[in-house]
């Protein structure tokens, strides 16, 4: 037997594999958006000719590739999308200054345009904090959360923090791209 070959798994093996195989079909068959999704991300996990549990793991690595790799695409957009509504968001600003100058300037108290009607009206009045300290409990919001990673190096260096524990280490899948 050559070392390419792959090695014939046991029954409990095969059977795990099976039932973990039939979980993400199951999970994949009740999915709407599958067939949005890349067709190598569909029919990598769709196949059902697959013979060998290594090929089926094998399949399921390449998959979570894909899928990982279209997560950083989407994010990649997201983060366009997010600048792109920045730069909107900045230009409507100034035009907004520039229809309160022109108002101010024209002295009106209101335009109508083609798709608006731009009032200048009264706002409400802005609360100005001058001392920070000077305020009670009911004015000011006080946020608590654990500081994880203080929390780990104390722990680590042997000291005891009441109310934490460390759990055990667990396995964690890493996935090293070829």
């Amino acid at each position: 037997m050559s070392d390419n070959a792959p090695r014939v798994p046991s029954a409990y093996q095969l059977e795990r594999a099976v039932s973990a195989w039939q979980q993400v079909r199951e999970l994949y068959a009740s999915d709407p958006t599958l067939a949005d999704d890349e067709e190598v991300i569909s029919s990598a996990l769709a196949d059902a000719e697959i013979t060998h549990p290594e090929t089926l793991l094998s399949r399921a690595i390449d998959a979570l590739v894909w899928i990982e790799q279209r997560e950083v695409e989407a994010d990649d957009l997201r983060r366009q999308m997010a600048a792109r509504r920045d730069r909107y968001r900045a230009r409507g600003a100034t035009v907004r200054s520039l229809v309160e100058s022109l108002l101010t300037a024209l002295d009106k108290k209101s335009h109508r345009a083609q798709f608006a009607r731009a009032v200048m009206a009264m706002s409400r009045g802005a609360v100005v904090i001058l001392d920070e300290q000077l305020l009670v409990p009911p004015f000011v919001r006080i946020e608590r959360s654990p500081d994880k990673l203080a929390i780990r190096e104390a722990i680590e260096a042997g000291q005891d923090v009441a109310g934490v524990t460390m759990s055990n280490a667990a396995p964690a899948l890493q996935i090293r791209k070829l």
